[in-house]
Formats: C-alpha cells, structure tokens, sequence
C-alpha cells in the first residue's frame, strides 16, 4: 500500500487536483467507512479462500467472486450509472459496500444520516460474512486433505 498506492495517490492529485471533503461528518464517517470496507473485502476473500479445502484451488471461485465484486463494487463504472436492474440486483450485495458507499461520503453524495446508515449496513453485512465464515470453517474441518510430506 505505501509503496504503490501512496505514490499513485500523489501523482493523480498533482496531475488532476485533490478537493478535500468540505464538511467534517465526511471525514468522521469516510474513516469508519474505509476500515469496515476493508474488513469487509477481506473477509469475502477469507471466504472464497476458505473454498480450497473443497476444489484444492479457489482460482475459479475468486475468478467468478471477483468478478461480481468489481461489477457491483462500482470500482470500474460508478453504480450511479447502471440501468436500474443492475442497481436493484447491486443493492442485495454487499460490494457496493467496498468501494462505492465509502467514495459516496468522501465525495459529499450521501448526507450525514445517509452515512450513519452505510456504515450501520456495513457493519450488518460483516455479521452476515462472519457467520457465514463460521459455518463455512465448521465443514472445512471435516475434509482436510493433507497432500504430501
């Protein structure tokens, strides 16, 4: 992170300019956010990684994860320009939770009680991740395969 994205982080705001967030609930809420963002994402990929005890590779199960994740996560289009079917189907998922709703509150797009209410469903979706993380670590137990020496 320091090595690349520092760096990068840098170059983009000599090159396009950097506009710091005006109103201070964006930066009290934008923090939280981030830290949940990335608790989230790495709980999902403990998930899909946790899916090798059965395919003994999670190469397929990333690929298509993945896949999904950077399609409703906005990280390549923002979701505000999506059809409505694709927004509708985005907001049972929790990757708009990753990159799109933190970004909303450091841009000013969503109010400070929109906010609080991202950051609640965050935290609504890490319980659902880690409860499935649970049981999905309960039955990966069962089949270890020890391969080699």
């Amino acid at each position: 992170f320091v090595v690349f994205a520092i760096p990068m982080f840098i170059i983009a705001g000599i090159i396009w300019g950097f506009v710091m967030p005006a109103q201070p609930y964006q930066w009290l809420c934008f923090i939280p956010s981030l830290f949940m963002a990335i608790i989230l994402y790495s709980t999902m990929e403990y998930i899909m990684g946790l899916t090798a005890f059965w395919t003994k590779t999670d190469f397929h199960i990333s690929w298509i994860v993945g896949s999904f994740m950077k399609l409703f996560s906005g990280s390549y289009i923002p979701l505000w320009f999506y059809p409505k079917s694709l927004r509708t189907i985005g907001n049972f998922l929790p990757f708009k939770y990753f990159i799109f709703e933190p970004i909303n509150i450091f841009l000013g797009k969503a109010s400070f009680e929109e906010a609080l209410n991202i950051i609640f469903i965050q935290l609504i979706w890490l319980l659902i991740l880690l409860a499935i993380e649970q049981i999905v670590w309960h039955y990966a137990q069962r089949v270890v395969t020890v391969q080699g020496g």
